[in-house]
């Protein structure tokens, strides 16, 4: 059997369960939807709920020597759209156990209230090694939606699985004189996550090749307007920006958001208002 639980990642426990579902994986791939009774908008749909869908039982598979296999659990963000229809295919299951030995646990009913909750890992002595580009994780990472407004626009990517930023490209030609800046247009709309912000930072090869400087990059989490990259010419020749290049990237950081409260008095601190070098006079020697 399969437990499909539907979770809002804002609680915690029980009270996060929205809905379960569950599956007889036995009659092999099947499409199953699930449809919670709860009300919010398609953002907050987006950003907060996550479906598990964790496997149990097979007592029927081959006399019982599979009566139980644990997956890594399978957890995933869900799409914009109210209904969200999974596969889930079952096959080669006792070949899998045969080849590689059977640890189980005795087979017992279980009922799902039992089952919610739970984290489903199951630790064995004997790990296959994992190729680096298989990634699992128990947490969702935060998503950033992209928005094309002109056919020119090129989807922000990485060039390697361990860069920090994605790369923006410009979606239209543009020319910047000597010692001037300009506006360049990316034809992206970007939806950065509540509490991050996303910074335009200076790409390297093009800062060292071309003498161009990125500024005043910063993209708020409500901001739903068109990403234009401000850059500098810094030096005494004009600079062409072609078509598609690569301009900037793109960085995601994560920020406190805290409110802001007027008072009469701050609590004493030792060093008070010095500033402005104050800190390296008391460290010279007379």
């Amino acid at each position: 059997m399969a437990l499909v639980v539907f979770r809002d990642n804002r609680w915690q426990g029980d009270q996060a369960i929205l809905a379960t579902m569950e599956v007889d994986l036995t009659r092999g791939s099947q499409m199953i939807y699930v449809i919670p009774e709860v009300m919010m908008t398609i953002g907050d749909f987006y950003r907060n709920i996550q479906i598990s869908i964790l496997t149990r039982g097979y007592e029927a598979w081959q006399n019982s020597e599979a009566n139980l296999l644990i997956t890594r659990g399978i957890v995933g963000r869900l799409s914009n759209t109210p209904n969200v229809g999974f596969a889930y295919e079952v096959q080669g299951v006792v070949d899998y156990l045969t080849s590689h030995g059977v640890n189980a646990l005795p087979g017992r009913r279980l009922s799902t209230r039992s089952l919610q909750g739970l984290n489903w890992t199951k630790n064995s002595q004997k790990e296959e090694s994992i190729a680096a580009s298989e990634r699992y994780s128990s947490t969702t990472e935060p998503h950033i939606l992209i928005n094309k407004i002109t056919p020119n626009a090129v989807t922000p990517s990485r060039q390697s699985e361990g860069s920090a930023g994605l790369d923006i490209s410009a979606s239209h030609q543009a020319v910047i004189e000597p010692y001037s800046r300009d506006l360049i247009h990316t034809g992206l709309r970007i939806e950065i996550p509540h509490g991050y912000y996303g910074r335009l930072a200076s790409r390297s090869g093009l800062a060292w090749k071309t003498g161009i400087e990125v500024g005043a990059g910063v993209i708020d989490s409500d901001y739903r307007g068109e990403v234009q990259v401000l850059l500098f010419n810094r030096t005494n020749l004009p600079i062409y920006i072609s078509q598609q290049q690569k301009v900037a990237q793109l960085i995601l950081e994560k920020i406190a958001i805290p409110e802001v409260y007027e008072v009469t008095h701050l609590s004493h601190r030792e060093r008070g208002n010095k500033g402005f070098g104050s800190t390296e006079a008391q460290n010279q020697t007379p």
